[in-house]
């Protein structure tokens, strides 16, 4: 014998209410049979389906998209999880970059330092940047000129740069003012001396996309960064008895 369920007991086994299933019965996605009097009742079949159009509605399809998928003669609901599956991670990813971003700007302004809109622009605009795109960030985000300059550099400085960040990490509980930490400054200092000393353009706008997390290859930490920035504002403050100097100290570093 078939086993059959009523409405209400379709309703306690889902914990969907039952004004929902009437939904999903007018807009034809889940269609249950009739009784001889009218009354509506589901099948192990209807039952199965449903239980997909749950899944796939907790992880992010639309009514309509489930609607769609469940037509399709070759349905494997595996195969939709997978797609929706790489969906989700492309969009955890998207929405990592937007929170660095937002953490770049509050950050600056927590710093009483002034905010490129003109970067945060290009930064959102490489973040919107197809997935297969992302690799050529710089293009968007540089000119031609600096694209080259960069080209030449970036290689054979990442793993230096990577070793750095890891080495900063440690030091997060220093005191700004201390030795140690004067010192991985210095080292940040002179590492982007050494790659783009005669470009001190390039050097700023590489600072803003590596506070916004967006140069692939490159490890980015809010915790880090935030230390970096409290570090370089701390240090020109106290310069800042001295303009030309902590111009040049800022310059330097970034």
């Amino acid at each position: 014998m078939i086993k059959t369920y009523s409405i209400k007991e379709m309703s306690q086994l889902t914990s969907l209410t039952i004004r929902t299933l009437h939904y999903y019965d007018e807009i034809n996605l889940l269609k249950p049979n009739r009784s001889k009097n009218g009354h509506r009742f589901y099948t192990e079949d209807n039952l199965i389906r449903l239980q997909h159009i749950i899944i796939m509605k907790y992880v992010g399809f639309s009514l309509t998209q489930i609607k769609k998928i469940l037509k399709e003669n070759n349905f494997n609901v595996i195969d939709s999880l997978r797609i929706q599956k790489q969906a989700l991670i492309d969009e955890e990813i998207r929405i990592k970059k937007v929170n660095n971003l937002l953490h770049y700007i509050v950050n600056q302004y927590d710093l009483s330092q002034s905010i490129d809109w003109n970067a945060v622009n290009k930064i959102i605009q490489i973040i919107e940047l197809k997935k297969e795109s992302q690799n050529k960030w710089y293009e968007q985000y540089l000119t031609q000129n600096e694209v080259s300059i960069f080209s030449r550099f970036a290689k054979q400085r990442t793993e230096q740069w990577v070793k750095l960040f890891a080495e900063t990490k440690k030091k997060l509980n220093s005191n700004p003012g201390c030795k140690s930490t004067k010192k991985i400054i210095e080292k940040w200092r002179m590492l982007a001396e050494e790659a783009y000393g005669d470009h001190p353009e390039l050097k700023h706008k590489l600072w803003e996309a590596f506070k916004a997390g967006i140069i692939p290859g490159m490890p980015h930490d809010i915790d880090v960064i935030t230390f970096l920035s409290r570090v370089v504002d701390k240090v020109s403050s106290k310069l800042s008895k001295d303009t030309e100097v902590a111009a040049h100290f800022e310059n330097e570093f970034i």
